[in-house]
């Protein structure tokens, strides 16, 4: 323990290392915790297993488990506040997931990612502000810069792609594929219907055209006219 009112009320744990100022003051038992910086885990009553790194970073973990949380106010708790049911939980970059109350097994890498994420199981959002609005879904998939940041609480979302945009946001079950907000490869809705952002292409690479239908030669897929077979 190294650093000013440091891990100052802890009374048993055991295999803790705490450094910076006020970092884990509120630590009374625990063990085998890494706390490394400024008001880091400031608020951990308890808990074993938990590595926080950075600034305020888990500044609301109370008495939780198994968290990586690495990056300034990273996981530091909805307005001030402790959070006691979150564990299991990767959280890396400034501000991600700094607005935690609770959660388990979810992943949150990237700047301002999981920002406004107050409850919620199981997603894995990784790029700068990925599910950035997301306050209470589960089992969500972002990946890439700004997607799907504003689905509110929507589950078992996948968005792929800088900015890709949910159709509802506040739906789930649904699929985007995109390169932006506005244009998408492909999209999906909680019917598990599929709809692409333009034409589909054949075997051959061909569009089609006016009144062709896609039909299957065997051993491929191809637009042919209505009628006039596979072949």
């Amino acid at each position: 323990v190294f650093g000013h009112q440091a891990a100052k009320c802890l009374t048993s744990g055991a295999c803790n290392l705490v450094m910076g100022q006020k970092t884990a003051c509120c630590l009374t038992s625990g063990r085998d915790n890494v706390f490394l910086g400024t008001y880091t885990a400031h608020c951990a009553s308890g808990g074993c297993d938990n590595i926080a790194i950075g600034s305020h970073a888990g500044r609301g973990l109370a008495s939780t488990c198994y968290n990586v949380i690495l990056g300034r106010c990273a996981g530091y708790g909805c307005n001030g506040s402790t959070f006691s049911s979150y564990d299991c939980n990767v959280v890396i970059g400034h501000a991600a997931a700094a607005c935690a109350r609770s959660g388990s097994t979810n992943v949150m890498i990237g700047h301002y990612t999981g920002f406004c994420h107050r409850s919620g199981h199981g997603n894995t959002q990784i790029g700068c502000a990925a599910g950035k609005c997301n306050l209470c879904g589960c089992y969500n998939t972002y990946l890439g810069a700004a997607t799907g940041c504003q689905n509110n609480n929507g589950n078992y979302n996948v968005a792929i792609g800088n900015g890709a945009t949910l159709a509802d946001n506040s739906g789930s079950c649904q699929l985007v594929i995109a390169y932006n907000s506005s244009n998408y490869w492909l999209r999906g809705d909680n019917s598990k219907n599929i709809q692409p952002g333009a034409g589909i292409k054949d075997c051959t690479g061909v569009v089609g055209s006016s009144g062709q239908v896609l039909q299957s030669t065997g051993s491929a897929i191809v637009w042919a006219n209505a009628g006039g077979g596979g072949g």
